[in-house]
């Protein structure tokens, strides 16, 4: 999924410059992420730039009257419009005094980072920060996985499937367990050990294999 974030205005305070250049770099890293500007404005005026620049695609608006969400059930949200097949999603950040609500009724999910109003350049950043943190859960770069399962090394003899149907919902939330309950893409399968017939479940979670018996 291609991911665009549409802001009234340019950062203008150097925290704010800093931090969003650095989340974009660290973005780059794990899929398509671009930030681009509609010129700032009154909420009439930024509210219709934003939806028209907006158009044809999964409409995130951030407001503090939205849906409050955590980190996982965001992450969540965009992994399920990816099994959907969306493409293309667009987060709005509006000018000083809010969006319409027109612009409101017609997204997607209306988003509260905070209940405060946070001045749009720091929603900026938080809202970088987060699709940051959303796509090192997705990429399966959460320590504590290493932590509690050994990675499994490439053994031929564990190479007799069973039933890999019958253990779907376990395996799910064996997997939400390791991982503190934070989701990440993962495929499991259920093996017996052709020698020892012992049963093994095997994860497969971003780059990394990890097996349990």
């Amino acid at each position: 999924m291609k991911h665009t974030i549409l802001a009234a205005g340019k950062p203008a305070l150097a925290y704010a410059k800093t931090g969003v250049a650095e989340y974009l770099k660290r973005l780059g890293r794990y899929g398509s992420y671009s930030l681009k500007h509609v010129k700032d404005g009154n909420s009439e005026d930024v509210s219709a730039r934003l939806h028209d620049a907006s158009e044809g695609t999964l409409r995130i608006v951030l407001d503090e009257r939205g849906e409050s969400l955590t980190t996982a059930q965001i992450s969540t949200r965009i992994q399920d419009w990816e099994l959907r097949g969306m493409k293309r999603a667009s987060y709005l950040i509006g000018a000083s005094d809010g969006h319409t609500q027109i612009l409101r009724e017609k997204a997607d999910l209306v988003w509260a980072l905070s209940p405060l109003t946070l001045q749009h350049e720091l929603a900026l950043l938080v809202l970088l920060e987060q699709l940051y943190r959303v796509a090192t859960i997705h990429r399966g770069t959460l320590p504590p996985l290493g932590q509690i399962m050994a990675v499994l090394s490439a053994d031929r003899e564990y190479s007799e499937p069973l039933h890999p149907r019958g253990l779907w919902a376990g395996s799910m939330a064996y997997n939400s367990h390791l991982i503190q309950d934070q989701p990440a893409f993962w495929r499991s399968r259920c093996f017996l050990h052709k020698r020892t017939r012992a049963k093994m479940l095997q994860l497969t979670i971003g780059k990394g294999t990890y097996s349990c018996f």
